[in-house]
């Protein structure tokens, strides 16, 4: 019987949602002409750098225009942007997140409903674009017409163009500090070269996703020149397309991961317009544990049958274990159990006992069905006689984890799927940089 009592509910009801007046702080902006006035330095600023790329490109083979991320920090959000953005020639819209508040100042403030000044926060989002400089003197165009009076000159599908002017906080660049501050690779170069040794540090390099793929290559190159200039190499190139994801895996020695940690701003490979992060790899480790608590498993359960319904991406399992053996179905294409001995099989199998018997204690029925095994942590040796169980550094984890899905649900190198009915993917892995342990089911 279950230990928790059966929920009752009643027979659903059909009712009307109730209407509430969402009260929004009022705003203050500037006018369109005061706008148009406090933002010019920062125009002229970027029709500077769009030149400066442009010389700096003009032997390029590619022969492909000059382009740069442009961020526009906007007090608020306008939800018409993104389409005005896909309509106009030479922007490709990049993502949008939520800003860290802004301050009032005297361009942008709150005001009460007596209409004082209220020094709040604001509220506000970060849009990135990549531009070309011609969209880029087409919004300036734009704009000064509208400023000039000009009737219908934001046509239809265009008025988020407009209405994004008038909220802008800041336009510029993106610049090197966007793309280390919200990933912690600072403090991960940092920790890495305070270990001893002399090897060589591995990390991600994420690039803003181009949907032209000449354009992607011509980004790698760029990474790929420079990071041989530094002494080091790419280890892995990962492009989805689905995803819209495009990253590089590349390692560096410790003397110019040091440069980068102490003047990151001058270095020429930090200063790459299509880098969109630097990355730690995924740095997920279980160290086996030196004390285990023994269960006995009393109740006696006729072996799964069918196909499997439940994933567990994880370590290697112990599969002839007493507990797993006849109930795990194991796939493992990268080799990943050759030199994974079976004393360091502890978290694989823990989790994917978990997942048949859920608390051992309990001494309930397992379930009916296989478990589809993939291993993705491999042993490492982290010195002084000691292993524990990793996420490699030599492979993008994400690339590692779409094979995976892929591999499963769709088939891969023309072989049909493993395990096309799976429902739950038990992925009890985090980043301790970032999240901590996690278990994700979907």
């Amino acid at each position: 019987m279950p230990d928790r009592p059966l929920i009752l509910f009643p027979s659903p009801e059909r009712a009307d949602r109730e209407k509430r007046k969402r009260v929004l702080p009022k705003i203050e902006t500037p006018t369109f002409g005061q706008q148009f006035n406090r933002l010019q330095p920062s125009f002229k600023a970027l029709t500077k750098a769009f030149e400066q790329k442009a010389l700096t490109i003009q032997q390029s083979p590619t022969g492909l225009d000059p382009e740069l991320a442009l961020v526009f920090e906007i007090i608020g959000s306008v939800d018409n942007f993104y389409k005005s953005v896909a309509k106009t020639a030479g922007l490709e819209w990049m993502f949008e997140s939520e800003s860290e508040p802004f301050k009032p100042d005297d361009d942008f403030y709150q005001i009460d409903k007596d209409g004082n000044r209220v020094d709040s926060s604001l509220n506000g989002k970060l849009y990135c674009v990549m531009s070309n400089q011609q969209a880029l003197n087409q919004l300036l165009s734009l704009w000064q017409r509208h400023l000039n009076g000009e009737a219908e000159v934001f046509k239809r599908g265009f008025a988020g163009l407009r209405d994004v002017f008038t909220q802008i906080k800041t336009i510029r660049k993106w610049n090197a500090s966007d793309r280390i501050a919200e990933t912690h690779a600072l403090d991960y170069w940092r920790e890495n070269l305070q270990l001893d040794g002399d090897s060589a540090v591995p990390f991600e390099i994420e690039l803003f996703y181009r949907k032209d793929k000449d354009r992607r290559k011509a980004a790698a190159n760029a990474i790929r020149q420079e990071v041989q200039h530094l002494g080091g190499h790419i280890i892995q190139e990962c492009v989805i397309s689905e995803i819209s994801y495009h990253s590089v895996l590349v390692e560096l020695p410790r003397n110019s991961v040091e440069n980068l940690v102490n003047r990151y701003e001058d270095i020429k490979l930090s200063q790459i317009d299509d880098i969109m992060f630097f990355r730690p790899v995924c740095q997920s480790a279980f160290v086996p544990a030196t004390d285990t608590e023994i269960v006995t498993f009393t109740k006696e359960a006729p072996l799964p049958t069918g196909d499997p319904v439940v994933a567990v991406f994880d370590g290697m399992p112990i599969q002839n274990h007493c507990l797993l053996r006849g109930r795990v179905i194991i796939d493992d294409p990268d080799d990943y159990a050759s030199g994974y001995e079976s004393r360091n099989r502890v978290h694989g199998t823990s989790m994917v006992s978990f997942a048949i018997y859920g608390d051992l204690r309990k001494n309930e029925a397992p379930i009916s069905h296989p478990v589809y095994v993939r291993p993705i942590l491999r042993p490492k040796d982290i010195g002084f006689g000691e292993v524990m169980e990793a996420v490699p550094d030599d492979r993008l984890f994400v690339d590692v984890l779409h094979r995976a899905v892929k591999r499963m649900m769709d088939g891969d190198s023309g072989e049909p799927a493993t395990a096309p009915n799976t429902r739950i993917i038990n992925l009890s892995i985090g980043d301790p940089k970032s999240i901590g342990e996690i278990t994700e089911t979907g």
